[in-house]
C-alpha cells in the first residue's frame, strides 16, 4: 500500500467510525424528538449515567494507555513497513475503545430520554479528532527518522503490507 493509499484509507476508517456516531446520535434524536420513546424510572436512570460514566471514562482512558504502550513498543522496530501495518492496527483497537462508550451513551439515552447521555456520544466525536491519524501526528509518535519520513511524504512509496499478519 503506497503512502497516499495508507492515509487515504486511514481518514476514510476515522470519517466513518465519525459518522456512525454522529448519524446514531441523529436518528436517537429522531426517534425521541417527542420524548415518548424512552421512559423510564429514576434509579434505573441514575444507575444508567454512572455505569455510562465509568465505562466512558475508563474506556478513553484504556485507549490512550493502550496506545502510548504500543507506540512506545513499536518504536523499537526498524522496518517502516512493520511499523506503518502494526500502526494501522493500533489506531483500530483505539477508535473501538472510544466508540463503544459512544454508543452506550446514545443507547443510553434511548433508554431514558436524559439529553445527557447524548453528551456521550458528542464527547467521543471530539476524541475522535482528537486522535485523528495526521501524518505529522504519526511521524511525531513513532519518533520517525528523516528516511522513514520521506517515504511518509511521497505518495508513491511503499509504506504498508495489509497481508502480512502482524499482532498488536
Amino acid at each position: 500500500m503506497t503512502s497516499s493509499e495508507y492515509f487515504r484509507s486511514l481518514k476514510i476508517l476515522s470519517v466513518a467510525m465519525i459518522s456512525g456516531i454522529a448519524f446514531f446520535i441523529g436518528i436517537a434524536l429522531f426517534l425521541n424528538f417527542d420524548g415518548s420513546f424512552g421512559k423510564d424510572s429514576g434509579d434505573f436512570k441514575n444507575s444508567l449515567l454512572i455505569v455510562a460514566a465509568v465505562f466512558f471514562i475508563g474506556s478513553i482512558a484504556a485507549s490512550f494507555i493502550f496506545y502510548r504502550k504500543k507506540i512506545e513498543k513499536l518504536k523499537l522496530s526498524e522496518n517502516l513497513i512493520e511499523k506503518m501495518s502494526v500502526y494501522r492496527s493500533i489506531l483500530i483497537v483505539k477508535l473501538a475503545l472510544i466508540e463503544g462508550p459512544s454508543f452506550l451513551g446514545i443507547v443510553s439515552y434511548l433508554l431514558t430520554s436524559e439529553i445527557i447521555f447524548i453528551f456521550f456520544g458528542i464527547a467521543g466525536i471530539v476524541f475522535f479528532i482528537l486522535a485523528f491519524p495526521a501524518k505529522e501526528k504519526i511521524k511525531n509518535d513513532l519518533e520517525l527518522n528523516p528516511t522513514e519520513c520521506m517515504k511518509l511524504d511521497n505518495p508513491d512509496e511503499i509504506i504498508c503490507e495489509l497481508n502480512k499478519d502482524k499482532s498488536i
